[in-house]
């Protein structure tokens, strides 16, 4: 199954003799153009200006400059490959079972889940419990093989408004572990959140300085949403060091043309997909990252379908960040504490 995703830039043309961009929207996409690619921008602005092309001329000039840039926004693919299990309760858009990632291209490079693409591996909400929840789609009964977060993480039943930690970062892991585009977080509504994962390999940037092909993707439904995001980077598991804080929208995203309808919505919405570069969060080169953290903006609550590493050569993945084991010394001083606790209650008072 295969999602073409043409050009969704809608821009505004205005002629008085010469044609060119209205002044607004050209000031909105100057903003996050890397150096090369304002001076090409401008380069086609002034010949747009130059020659006498027509509207529709001027139109193809345009989105196909900017449908080739990245921006401090998010990079645009363009291709999309979902499949569909057997077994599955629904072939056709909108979906309600589980519509699994495959293939995602950026460029002319094609990744694959088959080595070019890693999910999350662990997760934990860090504010904001109360809006965020796993999601998956409505008819997502395990027919497929694939079953819904909560069962998955042996929670089948309870209550999937639950706030207990335990239960809620293992059935948000298992939902973002899955290439099941269907299987998401929902967010309560104008209410902020944060979280961090880890991914389950860790990533380098083979190809540092400017590039067309994102290390880092983003699934989100609604196409939106504001947040932002930073890399972890290393050091060990619960004792992270970060990239800077990168402000990103949803509402930039290219909108794959995938609709899906869920559990705790009543009719489907649209994802949108962005790529985001490595060197977008200013990094050095040969640094490794571990994973990320999110956290909402103007009181937003995204419904976020997916996160992933991609890499053009394989061989770029390392291994993931684990935890640090605690001394036995550490293991010693936990025991002694407890046993001592355990005498001070059995002590009667007089």
């Amino acid at each position: 199954m295969k999602f073409r995703l043409g050009g969704k830039i809608q821009l505004v043309l205005e002629h008085s003799g010469m044609c060119f961009c209205s002044a607004a929207y050209t000031f909105e996409l100057m903003e996050g153009l890397l150096p090369s690619q304002y001076f090409r921008l401008v380069q086609v602005t002034r010949a747009a200006m130059i020659k006498p092309f027509t509207r529709a001329a001027i139109s193809v000039v345009f989105l196909n400059v900017l449908s080739s840039i990245a921006t401090a926004g998010p990079i645009h693919p363009m291709d999309l490959q979902v499949a569909l299990t057997p077994g599955t309760n629904d072939s056709t858009s909108p979906y309600q079972d589980d519509v699994h990632l495959t293939e995602i291209t950026f460029g002319d490079l094609v990744l694959s889940i088959t080595d070019q693409i890693v999910s999350v591996a662990d997760f934990e909400v860090l504010s904001g419990r109360s809006n965020i929840n796993a999601e998956w789609g409505d008819l997502d009964d395990d027919a497929d093989g694939d079953a819904d977060p909560f069962v998955k993480a042996g929670f089948s039943g309870l209550d999937q408004e639950t706030v207990d930690p335990t239960v809620q970062d293992a059935t948000l892991q298992e939902a973002f572990s899955s290439f099941s585009l269907s299987e998401m977080s929902d967010g309560e509504g104008n209410s902020e959140f944060s979280f961090q994962l880890l991914f389950a390999q860790s990533l380098v940037d083979n190809a540092y300085g400017e590039d067309e092909i994102p290390e880092l993707v983003i699934f989100e439904r609604g196409l939106n949403d504001d947040f932002d995001i930073r890399l972890i980077l290393g050091e060990s598991a619960g004792e992270y060091t970060y990239s800077d804080w990168l402000q990103t929208s949803s509402k930039l995203y290219f909108d794959t043309g995938i609709r899906v309808d869920t559990v705790e919505i009543n009719s489907s919405q649209s994802i949108g997909v962005g790529g985001y570069d490595f060197d977008m969060f200013g990094l050095p080169e040969g640094q490794a990252v571990f994973g990320m953290e999110l956290r909402t903006t103007n009181g937003s609550g995204p419904d976020l379908n997916g996160f992933f590493l991609t890499a053009a050569d394989p061989d770029s993945f390392g291994p993931e960040l684990t935890p640090v084991p605690l001394p036995a010394a550490g293991w010693m001083l936990i025991v002694g504490l407890g046993s001592l606790a355990a005498m001070r209650r059995r002590k009667k008072v007089v």
